[in-house]
């Protein structure tokens, strides 16, 4: 995840709000442990590109899990893995559309 390219921009564009889409197969747990890439934007440690930015985590579900691994680069899995890709983010807009509300400027992920 490339979650140490939005640290920088923090203090000069004022992002507040950090999406990171994660298809690693890493738990929430581990992205957010004291040290990560996370845990550093969110304003945990002390980096001095510790930010205070609301990092939202958005991470395969069972069935997209289920598309992608156990070989996460597969090419005859890439259309399934795309319609639970689809479906997953169809199943998540309205949440995400709540969480971007409230925010002027995104930095995505």
């Amino acid at each position: 995840m490339n979650a140490d390219l939005a640290a920088p921009f923090r203090g000069q564009a004022g992002y507040d709000l950090v999406i990171a889409v994660v298809v690693s197969g890493q738990t929430p747990e581990a992205l957010g442990k004291p040290g990560s890439k996370i845990a550093t934007l969110r304003g945990q440690g002390d980096s001095p590109l510790a930010g205070t930015c609301h990092v939202e985590l958005i991470l395969p579900d069972k069935p997209s899990r289920d598309q992608i691994f156990p070989n996460l680069f597969d090419p005859a899995r890439r259309a399934f893995c795309a319609q639970a890709g689809l479906a997953q983010g169809l199943a998540l807009a309205p949440a995400l559309k709540t969480a971007l509300a409230g925010y002027s400027q995104v930095f995505r992920l």
